[in-house]
């Protein structure tokens, strides 16, 4: 009876001692059960013309090991957001291992400003926003005028496009 009463004590504490969860050093710190993504755009231009195409390749990697290509996610949104921080465009790319390739055409209707080109996925939505794809894109339209202030002069009034326009002269010297 003592015989058993003793393995049986011995049984629960080995069974014990081996489920207990192995403690972690600062450096040591386990992967989450579900890694996360980090997004990557490779962009032909951050400067654009109206009647311009915008064409870039998407790379979507493991969040928990650098240069790993993701298979978690087929596909990429693409988001372009106006100074008023509304989405202008989205446009969705198939993704196959982590790869896709998209383009988008700035119409002739766009006006001139900043605009942010934001990439994630829907997985990346679960997580923080840190990993998300962020580009600054200029674009200009030519055919648009400038707005006017109330005075009828250009924003920021005649002397500021003066001043502009001096500053944009050409100087050119021929040194003998």
């Amino acid at each position: 009876m003592k015989i058993r009463f003793l393995a049986g004590v011995f049984i629960f504490i080995v069974l014990n001692a081996w489920s207990q969860a192995p403690s972690h050093s600062a450096g040591n710190v386990p992967d989450p059960p579900f890694p996360g993504e980090t997004i990557v755009l490779h962009l032909n231009s951050t400067f654009f013309v109206t009647g311009e195409t915008l064409f870039f390749k998407v790379y979507c990697f493991e969040g928990s090991t650098p240069f790993k290509l993701s298979g978690v996610s087929s596909i990429a949104y693409v988001e372009l957001i106006g100074a008023d921080q509304k989405p202008v465009a989205q446009i969705k790319v198939t993704m196959k291992n982590g790869l896709g390739t998209g383009d988008y055409f700035f119409p002739g209707h766009m006006a001139s400003g900043n605009y942010t080109l934001v990439a994630y996925t829907k997985w990346m939505r679960n997580f923080s926003s840190d990993r998300f794809y962020s580009a600054n894109i200029k674009l200009i339209n030519p055919q648009m005028r400038l707005p006017l202030a109330d005075d009828d002069s250009p924003i920021g009034g005649r002397d500021s496009l003066s001043e502009q326009k001096r500053q944009l002269t050409l100087m050119i010297n021929c040194f003998p």
